[in-house]
């Protein structure tokens, strides 16, 4: 499934030979004015008194709550409601518990939303925003301590760890990176590819 997805994306990607996405003052607004919408649509509806919020595992899940909880709290304070955050060991758990209607929002980075779009009918509403005001992350490829490899090339034919299929900056941008640099997909380009589940793994 997630490959049919990243061979199509990859494949418009190298036609449109640009990956930027500009946020403009406008659309920042909607996104805030967006939030501000849900809130009172949510505290008016017959929504059960607790708010689940699903978390990607783009870390170890331990860290990733603990890295939530300030947010938890806040949103606890301003729903005036329960909030229980829910994690997965994988990025489809979050989408498939979407789908399942277990959770009433979830945090997903750029391919996780397409996937829940399309599997589960989620709606974006608000962007996270860096410190500095930045909207846009790295993807990069690194090899052990003390390896040979300095070059793309190098890795060759290696066992290679990507991290989740519906991770972007861990999936699909080093998918399309070896698809641009190689001409080949990572599944060709590499001895054996495996995911590792999350970002530390």
């Amino acid at each position: 499934m997630f490959y049919e997805w990243h061979q199509t994306i990859v494949a418009r990607l190298m036609k449109e030979e640009k990956m930027t996405r500009r946020i403009n003052a406008v659309a920042v607004v909607k996104m805030l004015l967006s939030l501000s919408i849900w809130t009172i649509c949510l505290s008016g509806s017959g929504h059960s008194g607790e708010l689940t919020v699903g978390l990607i595992p783009a870390e170890n899940n331990e860290e990733m709550v603990a890295a939530f909880e300030p947010m938890r709290r806040y949103l606890e304070a301003r729903l005036e409601e329960p909030v229980r955050v829910y994690t997965a060991t994988d990025y489809t758990g979050i989408i498939e518990a979407m789908r399942k209607n277990r959770l009433d929002i979830a945090w997903f980075g750029p391919m996780s939303y397409y996937l829940a779009e399309r599997e589960a009918n989620a709606e974006a509403f608000v962007i996270g925003v860096r410190v500095g005001g930045t909207a846009k992350y790295h993807s990069i490829i690194t090899v052990p301590e003390g390896s040979s490899a300095n070059i793309l090339e190098d890795l060759r034919g290696q066992t290679v760890a990507f991290v989740d299929p519906a991770s972007t900056s861990g999936g699909l941008v080093p998918r399309y990176m070896v698809k641009r640099a190689t001409g080949l997909m990572p599944e060709e380009f590499f001895g054996r590819l495996i995911w590792a589940g999350s970002h530390d793994a």
